[in-house]
């Protein structure tokens, strides 16, 4: 790594600063937050055919390049292959209302022949059992797709380009899909002929969920109001100013689009939300030429790549009534940034100020076969920040904070957690060229950039910060209150509670992010420790289901983040189902006050356990539940078990279980298996044939399951984990068995809340 000087606390203050991290094993091209840890799923480019043969050599952790998906962990600087099969580069990623990844599209093989082309494939990732499975196909090929969560759960997944025709031609996806992953069916809808014509390719068009379930999108430099199923356009944007009415933020020379940090968002009140565009480039004809008849690399674009990026952030507002009526503003205001710059990364942070990381002056974003052209020259390696509550002309400013590693086509930046930003990656890294070369050290590894730093916004070194010292719910429902605690180290008071979603980061856009304050009350408990009555969003429509990052606000600075499930109330068919399952009470348990014990405890050679039910108090703190206390190790010695009561199931039905856990160790596992009961309602001992099969897991012909669906418990923190779903072969009586693994004697393991449901 390229050594970084540490500033002091008092220059931290004003312009953060870059800490190296190490080398990874992929060159980061896609990056997305998993739930409830500090975990992160990432992916690369990797060696596709002709253009690969620029990825190599890779770092000697993936000598072959051939593990191009990963899951890292931030906390102990871990990297975890995930094997695939299918090209997903280039695609759309988005959290799924159950805390599962889709992972939508992607891009042409090979690895050397070692994978099919992705275009059309839908997989899911489960990151608790690790396992990327195949669920569904597009109905059209796309590359470069938008990915976005609706409010009842389904993906929209509009946009993007079929791959190259033989004249050269790159066809626009028609229509858009919608993936229902309770049924993992695909449905294509129309999307809007005026959006739809708009983009050069329709590449990761820019969208959010508005709080009456419609979509505000952007696409090439215009911007509507649409139904996501009908594709009607319900309002536009004006036509942007004459003297930037040639701005273009789409790919191949990009400019981050930011959906700005919204206010409080009320049912039966109006609310203003608002949309910045940065950067990006001008409308450039011989490059649209060139997009029409080159192949997808080696094309002779020197003329494009002469040409400097834009100097200008353009930015509207959007309100949207009471009564469910869209009014943008009359015109769009432009402002003028720092210098010219494109391809970069436009991060959101808690406290509203957006972080533009990366990018260069001049040139594209592109790939090509010729090791003479890159297609991006004059790097920036400082960070600009963008405060949107200041007036026009007054909200940039230049960090003085800088990284030694150029980053540019396909880098990615990405809030975590903690509130800092994982950067990662770069294509073509060898081939640039500054008139500041002696700031940089180039990539040490052909041209791909393999080496991870973190840059920490100057928030966190401003002292005083927020600390959250009682959690909030794993399981908040909508319209709820909750409660969290917090502490300063000297009396000060909370401002503001956000609720965050980072997004899915790729090509300088965060499919999917998201920020919004929370309505709340504060009760002081002495000067500097205190509770906050928190109000949820009233309805998906004001957050989309899923797991958001909680952050709390003393003016600018914030504190590191807990996580949260927004969802509807437990005892309920969750939102991504659907509204005629049946949920099954006697294989799960919101473990209410003075209810029998709903699990029993079960042991087998020699293993030794406690067990607590835990006394009321607020669901999905950890308060109710089961907590089984290991006495003595290792896991191989035996079997915990904790077994349901018997439920009568019908034939041909798909099961589903959720349940809440955490673990006091990194080795604990959790395995759910259904069980055929005997008459007397007796779970039959494992090891006899069952009669409901995983889709996920192996099994032989008559049946019996030889592989269970096993979940890696997240420690110290409640997380969603899922198993299912289960094929109920036969009628009959059923019950559930978890399988408790802990490495150590000691180890405790927490089960918050288990549904059960069939479908």
């Amino acid at each position: 790594m390229a050594s970084y000087p540490v500033p002091d606390d008092a220059a931290k203050a004003v312009s953060g600063y870059y800490e190296p991290l190490g080398q990874a094993p992929v060159a980061v091209a896609h990056a997305l937050q998993l739930p409830c840890g500090n975990k992160f799923l990432v992916m690369e480019f990797g060696p596709t055919g002709k253009e690969g043969q620029l990825m190599l050599p890779h770092p000697s952790t993936n000598p072959e390049g051939f593990n191009i998906m990963q899951v890292y962990d931030r906390d102990d600087e871990t990297w975890t292959n995930i094997p695939t099969s299918v090209n997903s580069v280039c695609g759309g990623w988005a959290r799924l209302s159950n805390g599962q990844v889709g992972l939508f599209a992607g891009h042409y093989g090979t690895l050397q022949a070692k994978q099919v082309e992705g275009f059309k494939s839908v997989f899911v990732f489960d990151p608790t059992s690790l396992r990327l499975t195949p669920k569904a196909n597009l109905t059209r090929k796309r590359w470069y797709p938008t990915t976005v969560t609706l409010p009842n759960g389904d993906i929209y997944v509009p946009g993007g380009t079929k791959p190259q025709m033989t004249n050269g031609v790159w066809p626009k996806a028609e229509a858009a899909d919608i993936f229902n992953h309770a049924h993992d069916t695909v449905t294509q809808v129309p999307t809007n002929s005026k959006l739809h014509e708009a983009g050069l390719g329709n590449w990761y068009l820019g969208a959010l969920v508005l709080p009456t379930g419609q979509l505000a999108v952007m696409n090439k430099n215009m911007m509507q109001v649409i139904n996501p199923y009908t594709g009607e356009a319900l309002a536009e944007a004006p036509a942007l100013p004459d003297k930037v009415k040639d701005l273009v933020w789409e790919f191949p020379r990009m400019g981050p689009q930011v959906h700005l940090r919204a206010p409080v968002m009320k049912p039966g009140k109006d609310v203003r939300l608002e949309f910045v565009a940065f950067g990006g480039s001008w409308v450039d004809l011989k490059l649209d030429e060139d997009l029409k008849h080159c192949s997808h690399v080696g094309c002779n674009r020197v003329a494009s790549e002469k040409k400097p990026c834009a100097d200008v952030a353009v930015r509207i507002g959007l309100k949207v009534t009471a009564g469910g009526q869209y009014k943008f503003d009359d015109s769009w205001e432009v402002e003028t940034m720092p210098g010219q710059r494109c391809i970069f990364d436009g991060i959101l942070l808690p406290n509203g100020h957006v972080v533009l990381i990366g990018g260069q002056k001049v040139g594209l974003g592109d790939l090509t076969d010729s090791p003479a052209y890159n297609g991006g020259h004059q790097p920036y390696n400082e960070p600009w920040i963008y405060k949107p509550d200041q007036p026009n002309g007054k909200r940039f400013t230049k960090t003085g904070a800088k990284t030694k590693i150029a980053r540019q086509y396909h880098a990615t930046s990405i809030l975590t957690k903690d509130g800092d930003i994982l950067i990662g990656g770069t294509s073509n890294a060898g081939f640039w060229h500054s008139s500041n070369e002696q700031e940089f050290s180039r990539t040490p590894l052909g041209v791909n950039e393999y080496r991870m730093e973190v840059y920490h916004p100057p928030y966190l070194f401003q002292g005083n910060l927020p600390r959250i010292t009682t959690p909030p719910p794993t399981v908040t429902p909508y319209g709820s209150t909750f409660e969290v605690g917090y502490a300063f180290h000297s009396p000060a008071a909370i401002t503001a509670v956000v609720l965050h979603n980072a997004g899915g980061v790729t090509h300088n856009y965060a499919i999917g992010h998201r920020s919004q304050q929370l309505e709340f009350t504060s009760k002081k408990i002495n000067a500097t420790h205190g509770t906050l009555t928190v109000q949820a969003p009233a309805a998906p429509e004001y957050a989309p289901p899923a797991h958001y990052n909680l952050f709390l606000l003393r003016g600018d600075v914030y504190s590191q983040s807990a996580w949260v499930q927004v969802r509807k109330p437990l005892g309920q068919v969750p939102v991504d189902y659907p509204q005629d399952a049946q949920l099954i009470p006697e294989m799960g348990t919101t473990f209410e006050a003075g209810s029998k014990q709903p699990f029993k405890l079960g042991l087998s050679n020699g293993r030794t356990a406690t067990a607590k039910f835990a006394a009321p108090a607020a669901r999905g703190t950890g308060a109710y539940g089961a907590r089984v206390t290991v006495t003595n190790g290792p896991a191989a010695a035996g079997t915990i078990t904790l077994h349901s009561e018997a439920a009568q199931l019908k034939g041909g039905t798909r099961c589903y279980v959720q349940l809440w856990a955490r673990a006091s160790g990194k080795d604990s596992t959790l395995t759910a298996v259904f069980f055929k009961a005997d008459a007397a309602g007796t779970v039959t001992e494992k090891g006899q044939k069952r009669l409901a099969v995983f889709d996920a897991g192996k099994h032989t012909s008559d049946g019996a399951v030889v592989e269970d669906q096993t979940m890696h418990l997240v420690e110290g923190s409640y997380c969603l984990n899922l198993m299912g779903p289960v094929e109920v072969k036969d009628a009959g009586s059923y019950a559930l068995q978890l399988d408790l693994g802990a490495a150590k004697a000691g180890a405790t393991i927490d089960i918050d809340d288990v549904e059960v449901y069939c479908v």
